[in-house]
């Protein structure tokens, strides 16, 4: 058996910052001058006169690199829009061709620079700490998106990427950015040097890392509107991002239903910045459960000096849920100051169920889809076992953009972390296979999809259940997804490269503790092990199966409409393995689904026919 720690896998996703229990890292802190104003924004620019920046685009011919106007370049269609930026009007956006076309350029990378250094020490009166703040709308892919300060002109560093934003698997978008989204970055430090002549580069790198499989010269689009330069304010906590949850696969492992037996201690944490002049003292995560039920606090005392950024905040004692309820519960941060923007350090409270039979890790309600089209692959979520628990089937909810007709089958895996390597999925337990109907693809529908022999879960293993699709039969399978999963906690398993990613849309993909009894229509309690060779065929197929109890067995073939092209009586069959062949001379190219009747028991499977 494996043991619960922490893994590394090949990523679809930048990982986010790495936890650390022991205290706080982050930058020095910076020396201010305390008579400044207050949160003001110093500098602004609009692109409305674009001689204020200056692009450097490694000799490409227009429109490739920077542009500054009104006019959307990119090929992509989400993009046709443009920005939606608070100011409107001109934009910058940078452009590298059009995927369609094969003329992108490689190895190059373009720059947009402020054509006039920035006085800040001048426009806060001495104070020197400012945010840079600015508005951006795209998709990240493999290439590079960075923002870049220098106080020289020359020598520039980098305050801030779009490296944790990747969203992209194959050339298939699964998100782009908000339109817009609105970026804050703390440059005090970075200006610290000269603060009177300070300059603001936007960069951005093709083919980043350079590899091929990921589709090298592929870009879909970066956009830039309303740069300001913000003074710091006196006193003011940012909330970083916000965690809750049991030890598992990671240090803030949260589900959103837990049947009872898996109840484990769940603590708070948050990251802090504090993004104001003053030193923040006696930094406070407070958390109330069930409006009082229970309170957990972090340590009192924390202070988090001027301009440090990442400073952990993490409760005492972690909460143990006393039973089956709703626990809900909200969290606030405090200090001994009075803080001048509340609301970038407001927490949002969540909740989660105890008991019941399902055991879930996305949010509930689905916002989206995750769509493969008919590529192989299997799609799920990491559980963890805290004590041993039967799993007897999985649940899964059908997204937007499959088809009816797909085919689909549930599967329970072991996870085996290795020192140093890609973690080992061991296949425990699997379900019959499943055609998805047109309801169900109207309906967002969730199907529970039992697994043929029920399985049980040990404590202290981490489990992976996942719905798969084998792919090359023209039907296209998306799952639901609801919510976002901490990266290395939900993940994707791609066959044509065979390799598992992590992605941070949380699938609908669940955990089915409820002993159903034996299920007639997908149990096939007399017919087992139904398959067919060759899948697709041009002129017969060769169909095994299995049979519990002798018994006449009948075949059914249907298309996609569902009409029935055949119907006959096999003859009667003694228990055992047999064989059958169907013939194509009949049948024109297409989909179709077989079924086999012996008595109540029913089992369907699809079969391609291309001549």
């Amino acid at each position: 058996m494996s043991t619960i720690v922490g893994a590394s896998f090949a990523q679809l996703q930048q990982a986010v910052n790495q936890f650390n229990d022991n205290g706080s890292f982050g930058k020095a802190p910076v020396a201010h001058n305390m008579n400044k104003a207050l949160g003001t924004t110093i500098w602004t620019n609009d692109f409305s006169n674009a001689s204020d920046w200056v692009t450097d685009n490694a000799s490409q011919t227009s429109p490739f690199g920077w542009n500054i106007g009104s006019t959307v370049n990119s090929w992509w269609p989400a993009f046709s829009g443009g920005i939606t930026s608070t100011s409107g009007g001109n934009f910058a956006e940078v452009y590298n061709g059009n995927y369609n076309n094969n003329d992108q350029a490689i190895n190059v990378t373009y720059t947009l620079t402020t054509a006039n250094p920035i006085d800040v020490n001048t426009l806060t009166s001495g104070a020197n700490g400012v945010l840079l703040e600015f508005q951006q709308y795209g998709a990240k892919f493999n290439d590079l998106q960075e923002v870049q300060i220098s106080t020289d002109g020359s020598t520039f560093t980098t305050v801030y990427d779009n490296t944790d934003l990747t969203t992209f698997v194959g050339n298939n978008p699964s998100a782009v950015f908000p339109n817009p989204m609105d970026i804050s970055v703390n440059i005090s430090s970075d200006i610290a040097a000269n603060p009177s002549s300070v300059y603001i580069r936007f960069s951005w790198t093709s083919n980043f890392p350079s590899d091929p499989a990921l589709g090298a010269w592929t870009t879909f689009g970066w956009f830039i509107d309303d740069v300001k330069l913000v003074s710091l304010p006196d006193n003011d906590l940012l909330v970083n991002d916000e965690l809750w949850g049991s030890a598992g696969v990671g240090s803030f492992n949260h589900y959103y239903k837990l049947p009872t037996a898996q109840i484990a201690p769940v603590t708070f944490a948050t990251w802090v910045n504090n993004e104001g002049v003053n030193e923040a003292k006696n930094a406070i995560l407070n958390v109330d459960i069930n409006s009082g039920t229970a309170t957990a606090s972090s340590p009192a005392g924390v202070n988090i000096p001027a301009g440090y950024v990442d400073s952990l905040l993490e409760v005492t004692a972690p909460f143990t849920p006393s039973g089956d309820g709703t626990y809900a519960f909200t969290w606030t941060l405090t200090s001994d100051s009075t803080d001048d923007i509340p609301a970038n350090n407001e927490l949002v409270g969540e909740s989660f169920e105890v008991g019941g039979f399902i055991y879930q890790r996305d949010m509930g309600t689905i916002d989206n889809s995750f769509n493969r089209g008919e590529d192989a692959h299997k799609i799920g979520n990491t559980f963890d076992c805290y004590t041993n628990e039967t799993v007897y089937s999985i649940d899964v909810a059908v997204g937007a953009g499959t088809d009816a007709g797909a085919t689909i089958i549930a599967k329970l895996f072991e996870i085996t972390y290795n020192q140093g390597a890609a973690p080992t999925y061991t296949e425990l337990a699997s379900s019959i296979e499943y055609t998805v109907t047109s309801s169900d693809v109207t309906s967002n529908a969730l199907k529970t999809l039992h697994l043929t022999t029920p399985y049980e879960m040990q404590a202290g293993v981490a489990y992976e259940a996942v719905v798969e699709t084998y792919g090359g039969t023209g039907a296209a399978f998306a799952v639901a997804t609801a919510g976002t999963s901490r990266p290395g906690t939900s993940h994707l398993y791609l066959e044509d490269d065979a390799t598992w990613y992590y992605i941070t849309n949380t699938p609908v993909v669940r955990m089915n503790m409820e002993d159903y009894g034996v299920s007639v229509e997908e149990n096939a309690a007399n017919i087992v092990s139904v398959q067919n060779f060759p899948n697709p065929f041009n002129e017969s197929t060769l169909v095994s199966f299995n049979l519990g109890t002798a018994s006449d067995v009948v075949l059914e073939i249907t298309d996609l409409a569902g009409k029935v092209v055949e119907n006959k009586n096999l003859g009667g069959f003694v228990s055992g393995t047999h064989t059958f062949e169907i013939s194509a001379d009949n049948l024109n190219s297409g989909v179709y689904f077989y079924t086999l009747v012996s008595g109540n028991s029913r089992v369907t499977n699809k079969m391609v026919v291309k001549k």
